[in-house]
């Protein structure tokens, strides 16, 4: 039996200026994260990898990328914390040692 979980995206300044930069993707991103996100945790688990080294809140951190159209891409991070998936951070840095560059920099990350 597979678990339930709940994904929050968090209510951050930086998800706020992510969204604010992307308003024609905001729903296709949102609907991706609800619907397409558990789909590929239990079904296809090698699109998803983590973001070694670093930790959110002590926790490791995922991510997984987004195709939004022909041109654009987004990658999203998140992390799993009891049975929530929280999202913390998405950008349209879809090349991993730039995201995790960008990652690095947030408050609540550690090594």
């Amino acid at each position: 039996m597979k678990k339930t979980e709940t994904t929050i995206i968090e209510d951050s300044i930086t998800i706020k200026k992510f969204f604010g930069k992307n308003k024609e993707f905001e729903t296709l991103i949102r609907d991706n994260i609800a619907n397409i996100l558990p789909i590929l945790i239990d079904d296809k688990p090698y699109k998803i990898s983590t973001a070694d080294p670093y930790k959110y809140r002590e926790k490791t951190i995922y991510e997984y990328k987004i195709i939004l159209n022909e041109d654009t891409e987004c990658r999203v991070a998140y992390i799993h914390e009891g049975s929530r998936r929280i999202v913390f951070f998405i950008s349209n840095i879809t090349i991993k040692s730039e995201f995790l560059k960008l990652i690095s920099n947030l408050e609540d990350i550690s090594r």
